[in-house]
């Protein structure tokens, strides 16, 4: 699978939405502390969530590193822009609101 996002993408976060399974977001990678777009695979009790790689046979996630905080996520990404996937629209895919 390709990777959702590309190097040359710029994502628009909602740093006050709660992070839900499914969602994109952006972390801090807890080891090379670095940030990272990665989707929510689970939310733990404390906040806390598990990433998954939508790349994951390239790329890396919480089944290398662990769970991340909830300090740890940026926020939600809520638009995309300049992805190879297609120019500018929602992280859900769906066509931006006019």
């Amino acid at each position: 699978m390709l990777p959702t996002l590309t190097p040359d993408t710029f994502v628009l976060i909602d740093a006050a939405r709660s992070p839900a399974v499914d969602d994109l977001v952006v972390a801090v990678h807890p080891q090379k502390k670095i940030e990272i777009c990665k989707r929510v695979a689970a939310v733990l009790p404390d906040g806390g969530v598990e990433l998954a790689s939508d790349n994951a046979a390239a790329g890396q996630d919480s089944r290398h590193f662990g769970p991340v905080s909830r300090s740890g996520v940026r926020g939600v990404i809520t638009h995309v822009f300049g992805s190879s996937g297609g120019g500018l629209g929602s992280a859900d895919g769906s066509a931006p609101a006019r």
